[in-house]
C-alpha cells in the first residue's frame, strides 16, 4: 500500500483536478498528449461503446499518455528531475485517481 500526504489545501487540489474535465473538448495539444481525450473522452468508459475496445490497450481507447510520452509536458518528456530511489517499475506505474463524483477522490 501506497500513501502520499500533500501539504497544500485539498479543496484548492480537488478543483485543480476537477478543472481538467473540460480538457478533451478544448485543449487540442493536450489531445496529441492523451489520445483518449481527442475522442472527447476522460476515460475508457466514458466511451458508450467501450466494452467493444475493452482488450485494447491502445491509448486512445484505455487511456494515458501517447506512446513515447512520459510526462504531462508539452512534448511528453521528462525536464526535470525525478523522484530519487524510484525503481523502473515504480516510474512506469505513474499514479492512480479513482473518483466517485461529485465529491470523492482518492
Amino acid at each position: 500500500r501506497l500513501s502520499k500526504v500533500m501539504n497544500c489545501n485539498w479543496k484548492i487540489f480537488w478543483e485543480n483536478f476537477n478543472e481538467c474535465l473540460h480538457c478533451p473538448g478544448v485543449h487540442r495539444d493536450l489531445s496529441r498528449l492523451v489520445p483518449i481525450y481527442g475522442r472527447g473522452l476522460m476515460a475508457r468508459h466514458d466511451d458508450p461503446e467501450w466494452a467493444r475496445h475493452a482488450d485494447n490497450d491502445a491509448p486512445e481507447f484505455s487511456g494515458g499518455l501517447r506512446a513515447g510520452a512520459e510526462t504531462w509536458s508539452r512534448d511528453g518528456r521528462v525536464h526535470g528531475p525525478v523522484f530519487a530511489g524510484l525503481k523502473p517499475a515504480e516510474r512506469a506505474a505513474g499514479q492512480t485517481y479513482a473518483t466517485s463524483l461529485p465529491s470523492m477522490f482518492i
